[in-house]
């Protein structure tokens, strides 16, 4: 009986730690001096708006329509790529890509503003 259950638990250990490994690798932030709210998948296929990595608790939003390869984090809720601006993860619609800018300084927390030759956004 016990040459079954020593393995069957070491196996056990095994999954347990396998599992706790992917629940804590399953992100890793893109670059974590300009943004800790974009991160990339295990494998770097897709990109994520987690809010301060938090996915258990604040959610995951994947950005399908983002291209991995040819993206540019403008603030820490700002992210864009060839053809769209997202701001926490959500498309800004008919924003101009090449006026668009942030405006705002880090020390107050006012990057939630952004600004192109039409528009002035406030959380958008």
């Amino acid at each position: 009986m016990t040459k079954i259950i020593i393995p069957v638990l070491v196996a056990l250990v095994i999954i347990a730690v396998l599992f706790f490994y992917w629940l804590t690798h399953r992100y890793s932030v893109i670059d974590k001096e300009k943004s800790e709210n974009y991160y990339y998948n295990f494998s770097k296929t897709e990109i994520h708006n987690i809010p301060m990595g938090n996915w258990f608790e604040l959610g995951d939003k994947l950005l399908p329509d983002l291209d991995v390869n040819n993206f540019t984090i403008l603030s820490p809720l700002h992210i864009r790529d060839n053809k769209t601006v997202y701001f926490e993860g959500t498309k800004i619609t008919n924003a101009d890509l090449a006026t668009f800018t942030i405006i705002g300084d880090e020390k107050f927390n006012s990057r939630k503003f952004a600004k192109d030759k039409n528009h002035l956004y406030y959380g958008a």
